[in-house]
């Protein structure tokens, strides 16, 4: 089994996700702002023009997501809540810290509160 992640480097790999999410969030608010600006030509050019910015509200709606769940990973390592399952309380698994650090629950947990499968 591997060692859990130190808490400095758990702080290093959240901090460096929250600020990507924020680039993230920053630019496609950006590009709609920009998409927003353009003149509609015509019927394809508006069609065009509302697609792009479906796909760029979705990038920063799911940048706003993870933004928030790598802040609020942040805000558990703070208050030594971090590594347990905000559900059941038990520990989490450490490779599943390594691999999604701003995970909320154990394995079990997030089957039972997302009703999917856990990666």
């Amino acid at each position: 089994m591997p060692q859990s992640p130190r808490p400095q480097e758990l702080r290093e790999e959240l901090a460096a996700r929250v600020e990507m999410f924020r680039r993230r969030a920053a630019l496609a608010e950006a590009a709609i702002t920009e998409l927003r600006a353009d003149c509609d030509l015509d019927a394809a050019d508006a069609a065009s023009t509302r697609a792009a910015l479906t796909e760029e509200h979705g990038r920063a709606e799911e940048a706003r997501r993870q933004l928030a769940r790598a802040t609020a990973a942040l805000h558990r390592l703070d208050e030594g809540a971090f590594g347990l399952c905000v559900s059941c309380g038990a520990a989490i698994d450490p490779e599943r810290l390594l691999a999604v650090p701003h995970t909320r629950w154990c394995v079990a947990c997030r089957r039972d509160v997302e009703g999917r499968p856990a990666r």
